[in-house]
């Protein structure tokens, strides 16, 4: 199945349809049911499967040189009164914070919203279904929300004591980041 994968992906790569770009869409905005987005597309070495659900996104990557699937889950949240006002309220601590756990990420950010990230990396081709994706999800959210909880009750002093200021250089845009880890906040 590997080798038929990689034969559809290099044909239809080198194609003169798909000039240059090297990606084909097999499947667009496809709805399994109310609330959720498939798209499946391949791009020169990958296969990517997304799906969203409601403000949930789950995308599936497989790396057909590596015989690895990545799997990332992306919640982000409406922007609550009181991450903003916790913000507003602080002296020293005025863009976002990043808590990193193992395979999580959260974002708090001063404007009020959060976004949360978590990751998974399995060997061969292990794309997961709905059901999967949706119970990993709900995990997620019980995760980030032990972490709002405790974020909500800490006060400036205390998250200071927690956060270190890290320089971040992202393909040569370098910017500073405030973030702790999972562990000590909690």
């Amino acid at each position: 199945m590997k080798d038929k994968l990689r034969e559809i992906i290099t044909s239809r790569a080198a194609s003169k349809e798909y000039p240059g770009k090297g990606m084909t869409r097999l499947v667009k905005n496809r709805s399994q049911f109310k609330g959720n987005t498939l798209n499946i597309q391949t791009c020169d070495e990958y296969i990517t499967v997304t799906n969203t659900y409601w403000t949930s996104v789950v995308q599936q990557l497989y790396s057909i040189k590596d015989n690895k699937t990545y799997i990332e889950f992306r919640i982000d949240s409406m922007p609550l009164k009181w991450i903003r006002d916790k913000f507003s309220s602080f002296k020293t601590i005025k863009e976002s914070i990043v808590v990193l756990g193992p395979n999580i990420k959260v974002y708090f950010v001063d404007y009020g919203s959060t976004h949360i990230t978590s990751y998974m990396e399995s060997n061969g081709c292990s794309f997961i279904d709905n059901g999967k994706a949706i119970d990993t999800l709900k995990n997620v959210r019980r995760t980030h929300q032990m972490i709002k909880d405790k974020f909500k009750i800490l006060s400036e002093t205390e998250l200071i004591n927690v956060i270190d200021e890290v320089e971040i250089d992202d393909h040569g845009y370098k910017y500073k980041q405030k973030q702790t880890s999972l562990k000590q906040l909690l």
